[in-house]
C-alpha cells in the first residue's frame, strides 16, 4: 500500500516539483501571502517538503556515494539562494543600514541587521512595514524570483555546483551556508544575488526613505 501510494502520488508530485516553473509559482504564493500578513513559508512548506525532501535526500545519498547529484532544486535550494528571510528582506536591511537618510529607516536597520543575517526577518517585515504596502509589493515578490532563476540556470549550465542538500539550520547566515552546500562558487553567487537584490529594492526603498525623513523635516 505504501509503494502504491508512492507510485500514484510521490513521484508525479516529486516531478512536478523540481520544474522550474513550479518552484516560481511555489514562491511566488509564498510572498504573496506574506505581503498580506499571513506566513506564507510556513503554508507552502506543508505542499514542497514531500516533494523537495526526498530530492535532496537523493542528492545527499548520491554526494556521499561519489556519485553526481541527480537533482538542482531541492529542499535546501530555497534557503541557501533566497536567504535573509522572506522576500530576501537583507538586502532591504543593509540599504536602509548604509543609505537611509531619515532616522526612521536607519534605526530600523541598526535593529534589524544581526537578526536578518541569521535570516529572522520579522522586524523588518513589520517595522518597513512591508505587509500590504504597495511599494514593497514588487520587489518584495520579484527578488525571490530572480534569486531562483539565475542560480538554477546557472547551475543547469555547469557554472555552479548542484547543492549535497545536507539539512543544515534555517538560521544559518548566508555565505556559510553556501560553502557548506555547494562551496565557494555557491557563496559567491550569494554575494552577487545580495547586490542585485539591493539594486532591484533601492529605488522603492528611496521613495519610502525620502518620505520619512520629508515627514520628520515637517515635524521639526
Amino acid at each position: 500500500m505504501h509503494n502504491f501510494i508512492y507510485s500514484l502520488f510521490q513521484l508525479p508530485l516529486q516531478s512536478l516539483g523540481n520544474s522550474l516553473l513550479a518552484i516560481i509559482i511555489f514562491s511566488c504564493i509564498s510572498n504573496f501571502l506574506w505581503w498580506f500578513g499571513i506566513h506564507g513559508s510556513l503554508l507552502i512548506k506543508s505542499i514542497t517538503t514531500p516533494i523537495f525532501l526526498p530530492l535532496a535526500i537523493q542528492n545527499l545519498e548520491a554526494f556521499q556515494s561519489g556519485k553526481s547529484l541527480p537533482y538542482i532544486y531541492t529542499s535546501s535550494f530555497n534557503g541557501v539562494y533566497n536567504f535573509g528571510g522572506a522576500g530576501m528582506t537583507l538586502a532591504l536591511t543593509l540599504l536602509m543600514l548604509f543609505f537611509s537618510k531619515s532616522t526612521n529607516y536607519s534605526t530600523l536597520g541598526r535593529l534589524s541587521i544581526i537578526s536578518n543575517i541569521f535570516n529572522i526577518n520579522e522586524p523588518i517585515i513589520f517595522g518597513t512595514p512591508i505587509l500590504l504596502n504597495p511599494i514593497m509589493f514588487v520587489p518584495f515578490v520579484v527578488s525571490p524570483i530572480i534569486c531562483t532563476i539565475v542560480p538554477y540556470f546557472l547551475t543547469n549550465v555547469g557554472i555552479l555546483p548542484k547543492l549535497i542538500s545536507i539539512q543544515i539550520p534555517s538560521t544559518t547566515p548566508f555565505i556559510i551556508s553556501g560553502l557548506i552546500q555547494g562551496g565557494w562558487r555557491v557563496a559567491v553567487m550569494q554575494v552577487v544575488l545580495l547586490f542585485l537584490t539591493m539594486a532591484i529594492y533601492f529605488p522603492f526603498f528611496k521613495y519610502l526613505d525620502n518620505s520619512a525623513l520629508q515627514k520628520e523635516n515637517n515635524k521639526k
